[in-house]
């Protein structure tokens, strides 16, 4: 394939966790290089974004800071901010940074006092270029998905497959998964595990392969990762998609509604897509990569190239002409195929239309006719 994820996957070793829905040990193991994540939302009108750099496999330098989204201005240069606030950024920023590159794990660093949600936001960013993370590039982090309240999670399908509609339990304390319950109930109520004729009508038992999904979900790098219960393809499905839902829309205390037919990738081989418009605008061609396993994106990253194959995101005179910044609208975009899984549920970000729109044309082009390490074109 060649692109951005070839890249990735070159640069970046997975490992694995049991603490829940972090997906990435909190020691680095990355290739030598920068990486930045930034928050998907802003918060009171700033924006969270962490660099690490790597070399020879240890942190050489931390950076955490906050931009306004108004005019770009760093918290850490505010002093009406660290006045207002009675704490000054550029301390408790520092304090942070330093944590982390004396531990060289992120799961051990200490929340600064007074400044929890700053050290919330940098454990998930961290976190989150360890799942994701890319030499020289910018991804987009929902916080919220690495940094799960003590609490039960519940999803279940909006629609019963064969009268049974699955659902899938998950209770987290002190960030760490306690308990899993996976199974389904039928009109009645009545739970599949507890029915002796769908066990012996179907020649298998659901109590113990719903067990086997819910332990293989506790010990997996991410929900994509459990691997499927031979002769229970449909709830293996099923229990990766709840999971992906609650790892990215859950609140504990609250039962969500997922819609199995929004994974749009559900029928495409594991693999590397890559999809190009078939004609450039304004001198630029958007393109979309995603990486599918078990039916679920589970990575993806848009930009834009031209004539001489120079990305949008790298190019400072584009951002600087249209008053934004490329890195900042291709992540958030890249992010929310990832979150979404459909083209459909996408949504535009707000003075990107043309690029988004483009992103959603895309993605629904490697749904139709993607082929694993192939390039499409797409009109």
């Amino acid at each position: 394939m060649g692109g951005y994820i070839m890249k990735k996957l070159l640069s970046l070793v997975m490992v694995f966790t049991l603490v829940v829905f972090s997906f990435a040990a909190g020691h680095i193991d990355l290739a030598n290089g920068t990486y930045r994540a930034e928050m998907v939302e802003a918060s009171h009108g700033w924006v969270d974004f962490v660099e690490l750099t790597v070399k020879d496999g240890k942190i050489a330098d931390v950076l955490m800071d906050s931009y306004n989204v108004e005019d770009g201005s760093l918290k850490s240069n505010d002093a009406n901010y660290a006045k207002n606030m009675g704490m000054d950024p550029e301390k408790y920023f520092g304090e942070l940074a330093k944590d982390l590159e004396k531990s060289q794990n992120i799961d051990e660093v200490d929340t600064v006092t007074g400044a929890t949600h700053s050290s919330d936001n940098f454990r998930a960013l961290v976190k989150g270029i360890l799942e994701r993370g890319v030499t020289d590039g910018t991804i987009a982090v929902n916080v919220l998905a690495y940094n799960k309240a003590d609490g039960t999670y519940r999803a279940e399908a909006t629609e019963p497959i064969h009268g049974w509609t699955d659902f899938l339990e998950i209770t987290v304390k002190n960030g760490k998964i306690t308990k899993v319950v996976a199974d389904a109930f039928n009109a009645d109520g009545g739970l599949k595990t507890k029915d002796p004729n769908y066990a012996k009508n179907m020649g298998m038992d659901p109590a113990k392969f719903f067990a086997t999904l819910a332990d293989r979900l506790v010990k997996a790098d991410r929900p994509a990762d459990v691997d499927t219960v031979t002769g229970a393809t449909s709830s293996s499905d099923a229990v990766r998609f709840l999971a992906h839902a609650i790892k990215y829309r859950g609140v504990p205390g609250e039962t969500i509604k997922v819609n199995f037919s929004n994974f749009a990738a559900s029928n495409l081989p594991d693999g590397e897509y890559r999809a190009e418009m078939a004609e450039a605008e304004h001198g630029w061609t958007d393109f979309l990569e995603i990486t599918v396993k078990n039916g679920i994106i589970v990575d993806a990253y848009a930009d834009a190239f031209n004539a001489n194959g120079g990305l949008k995101t790298d190019d400072p005179v584009y951002a600087k002409n249209m008053g934004m910044e490329p890195s900042r609208f291709y992540s958030v975009l890249s992010y929310r195929v990832i979150a979404e899984q459909s083209a459909s549920e996408v949504d535009t970000f707000t003075g990107a239309s043309g690029s988004s729109a483009n992103v959603k044309n895309l993605l629904s082009g490697i749904i139709e006719n993607g082929k694993p390490g192939k390039t499409i074109k797409v009109k």
